[in-house]
């Protein structure tokens, strides 16, 4: 059936998929924070499994999190800074090797 002007009366809406530009600056942030991380558990020997269970946050957004699949909160950093005893900004500020910690 057609409506007005030949147009369908119902049309199956399409999959259209946009795409969102990258947040390179963020995007970078994240991974250095997750290179971090990484650094931090292992030079104290703590397993990257242990750390949401140490921390208190949630196994499933931490891992997204270290995927980059999904966002750190401030909190949850914080979380995490807690955990391998070290300032927060530690975790993201370039450059962090060495700090707040065995070098």
């Amino acid at each position: 059936m057609s409506g007005q002007y030949g147009i369908p009366d119902f049309a199956p809406a399409a999959n259209i998929y946009v795409s969102t530009p990258r947040r390179s600056g963020v995007d970078e942030l994240q991974q250095r924070m997750v290179n971090r991380i990484r650094e931090l558990a292992r030079k104290r020997g703590i397993a990257i499994t242990h750390i949401p269970d140490r921390c208190g946050v949630g196994r499933s957004h931490f891992f997204e999190v270290m995927a980059g699949r999904a966002s750190p909160t401030l909190e949850w950093v914080t979380k995490i800074a807690v955990v391998f005893e070290v300032d927060p900004g530690e975790l993201l500020a370039p450059g962090a090797q060495g700090a707040g910690g065995a070098p």
